[in-house]
C-alpha cells in the first residue's frame, strides 16, 4: 500500500507540473534567462539553471543562488514553472540571482520494485524500521556541495527541496563545509540519517536558519516525520521553523510558495544588510 502511494505520489505531480508550465506561458513576457544544464567542467550535469540578469547570465557573482531539488521520480522540469516571474515563488528581491534545478541521476528504487526512475538515493521502506541508503545520501550530499562550490564566495547559497529532494537539502545543510551555505527549505520532507547528530555536524551548521512546510494530509512523507525532524533540528540548536497546510497532501500549494518566498526575501535582506 505505501509502496503504491509513493509510485502514485510521483505520478499524481504531474498535474502539478502542468500548472507550473500553464504558469511559465502566463510569465513568458517576464521569463528569466536560462538554459538547460547545471554546472560546469566535470560538475556538468542535468538540470536547470535560471538567472535573474544578463550580467549574472554572462558570470557575474549573484547576490543569492537557490539549489532546488526534486523529488522522486521527477526532474528539475517538475519545478522550473514555480521559479519563474508568477510562477508561485517569487524571485529574491534583488535581479542578482540565480535559480539552479539540478535532476537526479536514474536508479531502480528498491520501494517500487526495482522501477528506474530519478532519484537522490534509494528508499527501502516508508516507515521508522526501514533502513537509510546512507551512502546514497551522503553522495547526493556530494553532489551538491560540488556545485554550490562553484558558485562565488560573496553569494549567499540556499539549498531547498521537496520530499527527497528535500531530505537531500536538509542533510548538506547540516553538513556542508561551505561557509557561504546560509539557509535550508524542506517542503514535505524529513530529516534523514538523526542518529548521525550532532557528531556530523559541519562548523556554521547551527547558524543556518531552517525553513519547514508539509501538507497535514500527506500520506507519503507522513506529517509526524516532518515534526519529528522539526523536534530534531531544534534540539541540535537549529533556528527552524515548520508551516502546517491543511488539505494539502504530498504535494505543493499558492501558500506554501508564498511562505517559502517570505522565507527567501528574509535571508536575502539579512545577509545583504
Amino acid at each position: 500500500m505505501r509502496a503504491a502511494l509513493l509510485v502514485a505520489s510521483a505520478r499524481a505531480f504531474a498535474p502539478r507540473r502542468a500548472a507550473l508550465r500553464a504558469a511559465v506561458r502566463r510569465a513568458s513576457a517576464q521569463q528569466p534567462l536560462g538554459q538547460r544544464g547545471v554546472g560546469v567542467g566535470e560538475e556538468a550535469s542535468d538540470g536547470i539553471t535560471l538567472w535573474g540578469s544578463e550580467d549574472v547570465a554572462q558570470g557575474a557573482a549573484p547576490d543569492v543562488t537557490v539549489f532546488w531539488l526534486h523529488g522522486l521520480g521527477d526532474t528539475a522540469d517538475g519545478w522550473v514553472g514555480a521559479f519563474v516571474p508568477g510562477g508561485g515563488i517569487a524571485p529574491p528581491p534583488s535581479a542578482s540571482y540565480k535559480i539552479v534545478l539540478p535532476t537526479a541521476a536514474t536508479q531502480p528504487v528498491t520501494l517500487n520494485g526495482g522501477m528506474p526512475m530519478p532519484a537522490w538515493f534509494d528508499v527501502y521502506g516508508l516507515d521508522k524500521s526501514a533502513e537509510s541508503d546512507e551512502a546514497g545520501i551522503l553522495a547526493a550530499v556530494a553532489r551538491l556541495d560540488r556545485l554550490a562550490a562553484q558558485e562565488d564566495p560573496s553569494t549567499t547559497i540556499v539549498y531547498g527541496g521537496f520530499s527527497q529532494g528535500g531530505a537531500i537539502a536538509l542533510t548538506a545543510g547540516l553538513r556542508s563545509s561551505i561557509q557561504n551555505v546560509g539557509a535550508v527549505v524542506g517542503a514535505s520532507t524529513w530529516l534523514p540519517l538523526g542518529e548521525t547528530y550532532p557528531a556530523a555536524l559541519a562548523d556554521g551548521a547551527l547558524a543556518r536558519p531552517v525553513s519547514l512546510h508539509h501538507g497535514e494530509a500527506d500520506e507519503v512523507v507522513r506529517t509526524t516525520w516532518g515534526q519529528a525532524s522539526l523536534e530534531k533540528l531544534r534540539e541540535l540548536g537549529v533556528d527552524a521553523e515548520m508551516t502546517m497546510y491543511p488539505g494539502m497532501a504530498h504535494s505543493a500549494c499558492d501558500e506554501e510558495f508564498a511562505a517559502v518566498s517570505s522565507f527567501l526575501a528574509r535571508v536575502v535582506g539579512e545577509t545583504s544588510s
